[in-house]
């Protein structure tokens, strides 16, 4: 992908890759994240609940 911007698919793969370079429990896994639209599309959030990983957003404006 050549994109200069993240899109959901970018943000996903690098998420699969995270977790299956690490030996965690996904398992009430919590991801904190910014309000990035790569993050609010329903294709991430469904891939999270798909895998059990809680999403935590910041408050807008507060990274």
């Amino acid at each position: 992908m050549n994109s200069k911007t993240m899109t959901a698919e970018l943000a996903i793969n690098t998420l699969k890759k995270a977790l299956s370079s690490q030996s965690i429990s996904k398992s009430g896994l919590i991801l904190h994240i910014d309000q990035g639209s790569q993050y609010t599309l329903k294709d991430f959030d469904e891939f999270c609940e798909s895998v059990n990983i809680i999403q935590s957003m910041s408050k807008t404006g507060y990274p």
